[in-house]
């Protein structure tokens, strides 16, 4: 006999500004939320002495955060790792609605106490082991945010009430994917994509990941390559569109997109960034300490391409379109 319980899932919200008025309500059990005072040093029970002063301090002084709540019993089990595939997906749509360096990886997971504070599970339904490691992260991995995505300042929590659209399509992808069936793996391959390139400190592979992105959503066995995506990410999201929007910056789509594919080809094949490239300075509307060259300029164009694209699939409601070669070719 199992006993459900209430559980939080909690991923504190970084480079964002501070939360007016109350608590956004997503949906899903999802919601963002100040959490002050809900950690307190005995929520990680015996746990604490693996924490150094640094991570514990750290830990203690998360407020602003996306909040999943959901039930479950005494073990880890489906509902738990639902829960975390679905805060994968959260995450990745936040970041495309509003840059933040929030990530998925730091986090704390444990039962909903009417007392306040929450407990770590500590035991773990995996037969033959009695205690697994607690469930959460002591520090955060890393986010590499380019340039232009930094320059606003921190994100507005506001905005990111756009998510709620997004859940239901979530929901299924999730229970597709813990179902053992790959029926959109397009989109999963694009999301796992996009959020893989922000963990890398290596520009190129960087670059090359968003590439390979939009090569999931827009490329099949029959057309690939510059001839799949050059018409087609320029007809899906438009050639106007703008690369750095609310500049004066001249590179839209349509002006970059063959250059992009150009410099993407010559990482994919181990060569170097074309010395014409690396020539040409970026415009002074968006040149930077990482935007040195034309070369930096289409990086961050492949940010904003498969950022729109991304959107417009998910705002359209264009996932099952995606994840259908044969329907995404009639789409063009």
């Amino acid at each position: 006999m199992t006993i459900a319980r209430s559980k939080l899932r909690i991923v504190p919200l970084l480079n964002t500004a501070d939360l007016s008025g109350g608590p956004i309500n997503l949906s899903a059990g999802f919601s963002i939320r100040d959490i002050t005072g809900l950690l307190t040093p005995e929520t990680f029970g015996i746990f604490e002495r693996t924490l150094s002063e640094e991570d514990r301090k750290s830990l203690l002084s998360w407020d602003l955060a996306v909040v999943h709540e959901f039930r479950s019993d005494l073990v880890i089990g489906p509902e738990e790792v639902t829960s975390e595939y679905m805060m994968r997906f959260v995450v990745a749509a936040l970041r495309w609605l509003q840059p933040t360096a929030t990530t998925d990886t730091w986090f704390v997971q444990g039962f909903l106490s009417p007392k306040g504070p929450i407990q770590i599970p500590t035991f773990s339904a995996q037969p033959g082991a009695a205690i697994t490691a607690p469930q959460f992260s002591s520090r955060p991995q890393h986010i590499f945010l380019e340039d232009f995505e930094t320059r606003n300042g921190p994100a507005n929590p506001q905005a990111f009430g756009g998510v709620t659209a997004f859940l239901p399509e979530f929901e299924r992808i999730v229970l597709d994917m813990i179902g053992g069936r790959d029926s959109y793996i397009p989109i999963v391959m694009a999301t796992r994509l996009s959020e893989q390139a922000y963990l890398d400190f290596d520009p190129r592979l960087r670059l090359l990941k968003r590439v390979m992105a939009l090569e999931a959503l827009f490329s099949s066995d029959a057309t690939y390559g510059k001839k799949a995506l050059i018409p087609r990410v320029q007809k899906f999201i438009g050639g106007p569109t703008p690369i750095y929007p609310g500049t004066n910056a001249p590179y839209t789509v349509s002006t970059t997109i063959d250059d992009l594919l150009t410099l993407r080809n010559k990482f994919a094949h181990g060569d170097v960034v074309p010395p014409v490239f690396l020539a040409a300075p970026p415009d002074p509307s968006v040149a930077s300490t990482n935007v040195k060259s034309y070369a930096d300029v289409l990086r961050e164009a492949s940010t904003t391409m498969l950022r729109v694209c991304m959107l417009r699939i998910l705002q359209d409601k264009l996932i099952d379109t995606f994840s259908d070669k044969t329907k995404m070719e009639q789409l063009f």
